[in-house]
């Protein structure tokens, strides 16, 4: 392994300071030397700049004033990391873990295939250490989305999986070629957060580059510490709707893309047909109503920020 290679690692903070000092706390931990820590930070309020520049001096930190979401705020970093000449850059979601081998076993995969422009670590639950949250993904036409492969697996050491295509990494721990960021570009700012890096795979796809999995490569989630009600409430839910339109429109083509707007415009259809049944608990009528707005936000073409308050 090169030694020599420049490791960006960006995270990206909004008012999670305990999760951004534990994820920071495990980064110095790491036995890979060459490292460039960025902190962005999308205007919190609870202090975590003060505290990140207290116990990590080394820090770079970038305050951008305001939420800018995942998309434009990690962009932000990967602008920095590029001028201070990174040869890779892991985003690295604040509400992780990393294992301390795991940036080393990233660039020496990297570094065996120059194709490889994306690799994503195995990653595991922070609440069930050893279960697979995110073990690689792969497109399903019938779902009109993708499987999660070994997800909810519980790892055996005995038996390793080795490296391998996925269609996309998880945006959690995403490692990139800088070189791919490059000739790629840098996030879609429209998504704001959520299918932002599956976007920007399929598009390094399109460049050449591989998309990898290396399961030697190990990272904790916390999962869905930044959504109000987690993956399955209104916040999460609008995004994952509107998002997945945008994403199927750049992405797909032919009958491929006609089959997935069919799937998403029959869910649109019945959601709105359940929406008027009575007897909604007002849980299921902001969750409903939040995922029938990303469909009308997508066509009305309202990407960007939405807040919690409007769905």
């Amino acid at each position: 392994m090169n030694s020599s290679a420049r490791v960006a690692i960006v995270v990206l903070n909004w008012n999670g300071k305990n999760d951004t000092i534990e994820c920071l706390t495990s980064v110095y931990q790491s036995s890979y030397s060459d490292l460039d820590v960025i902190l962005v930070d999308n205007g919190s309020t609870d202090g975590t700049v003060e505290a990140v520049r207290a116990q990590f001096p080394k820090v770079v930190t970038i305050e951008n004033g305001r939420n800018l979401g995942y998309a434009e705020g990690n962009n932000v970093g990967m602008r920095r990391a590029l001028e201070r000449g990174a040869n890779y850059i892991l985003v690295l979601n604040n509400d992780t873990v990393i294992d301390s081998a795991a940036v080393g076993l990233l660039v020496l995969a990297a570094q065996a295939d120059e194709r490889i422009g994306v690799l994503s670590p195995q990653i595991f639950w922070y609440s069930q250490p050893n279960m697979i949250w995110f073990g690689g993904a792969k497109w399903s036409s019938e779902k009109g989305g993708f499987d999660h492969i070994r997800s909810g697996e519980i790892e055996d050491p005995r038996c390793p999986a080795a490296t391998s295509e996925t269609d996309y990494g998880s945006g959690c721990a995403l490692f990139l070629r800088a070189e791919a960021v490059s000739k790629v570009g840098l996030f879609d700012p429209r998504f704001f957060l959520m299918w932002e890096e599956t976007d920007w795979c399929y598009r390094a796809r399109r460049h050449g580059y591989r998309i990898m999995m290396e399961p030697k490569a190990k990272v904790w989630h916390k999962v869905s510490s930044s959504f109000e009600g987690g993956w399955s409430g209104a916040q999460a839910q609008y995004y994952l709707t509107r998002n997945r339109m945008l994403w199927i429109e750049k992405n797909l083509r032919g009958r491929e893309k006609v089959r997935a707007f069919a799937r998403c415009f029959r869910e649109l259809y019945w959601w709105t047909v359940e929406l008027r049944q009575p007897g909604k608990s007002p849980e299921e009528y902001s969750l409903l109503r939040a995922r029938l707005l990303g469909g009308w936000h997508y066509l009305t073409r309202r990407f960007g920020r939405r807040a919690i308050s409007e769905l």
